[in-house]
């Protein structure tokens, strides 16, 4: 062979470059698979929704930290698998929720365990150009602006004994957004109020000073087998108690620890916080089960 064909023939890189090249592309595969098979692909918990992830102000991250921080066992659920919890459940479902897939929910859990529905209420934007200079630097990519507060309609087509108005009330400026129950009181940060309207299937656990229901508890027609047997469902229909917005006031999370309690009868230690509803659900794969 020519001098001219051995130096066509040779590689351009030497055997060590080869065989990094090679090390680092085997490591990235296998950081790829791991972080498929633990179900993090990244950043889609960062929606500026109202989910347990979220550190927005509508958000409920603070009530996970919270709840971890007063020595429950607290779990963010992406699997279906999370709703069959024999522990307190906690939804948060959206304002385009399907009633009929919700109700379902509700019923498989009526002898499964209780659960607990934090309510949609407010529709946000990403914060505007307005924000102070030291703000903007400690600003996450998940903060929101609240543009408005609404009622959900969907909470009608539910069945009894679920079912409820979802009502918005704006008070006046001289009225306070005033709320009582379970031993505690306060005010809402806001004067936009939700809540639900009277329903003799449920049981009113803490009302502003109107006497409007703030937060329900359903437990259905005296006599039936829901009243009977059926684990509790409770609803937060003004999620501002609850919220990262709402426990930034010792009274309000002082209440949202109260209701934590009250809807997981008082001796129920593990969490469950869905996030399926909020389109974070992943399929169990042969990698997560590994």
């Amino acid at each position: 062979m020519s001098a001219a064909g051995e130096q066509r023939g040779a590689s351009p890189f030497g055997r060590g470059a080869v065989l990094g090249v090679l090390l680092v592309g085997f490591t990235a595969f296998i950081a790829l698979l791991y972080f498929i098979g633990a179900g993090d692909t990244g950043g889609r918990e960062r929606s500026g929704a109202a989910h347990a992830a979220a550190n927005g102000l509508n958000g409920y991250a603070g009530l996970v930290e919270l709840l971890d921080a007063e020595g429950y066992e607290v779990e963010r659920s992406r699997s279906l698998q999370g709703l069959d919890t024999s522990g307190l459940l906690i939804l948060t479902p959206t304002p385009y929720t399907d009633a009929e897939e919700f109700a379902r929910i509700l019923q498989d859990r009526e002898y499964v365990g209780p659960t607990l529905v934090i309510m949609p209420k407010w529709l946000t934007g990403t914060p505007g150009s307005n924000v102070v200079e030291e703000d903007a630097d400690r600003m996450q990519n998940d903060w929101v602006s609240l543009v408005a507060a609404n009622a959900t309609s969907w909470t009608e087509e539910l069945p009894a004994p679920f079912n409820f108005t979802h009502k918005f009330e704006a008070l006046e400026d001289d009225e306070s957004p005033y709320f009582e129950g379970l031993g505690f009181s306060g005010e809402l940060p806001t004067s936009s109020v939700l809540y639900a309207e009277e329903n003799p299937a449920h049981e009113t656990i803490i009302a502003d000073a109107a006497g409007h229901a703030l937060v329900i508890n359903v437990v259905g027609e005296e006599g039936t087998e829901y009243y009977e047997n059926a684990h509790w469902t409770m609803f937060v229909a003004e999620p501002d108690l609850m919220n990262n917005y709402g426990l930034a006031d010792p009274a309000r999370a002082a209440t949202a620890l109260a209701i934590v309690r009250e809807a997981g009868y008082g001796d129920i230690n593990s969490v469950t916080f869905d996030m399926t509803l909020n389109g974070y659900g992943n399929s169990v794969n042969l990698l997560t089960l590994a």
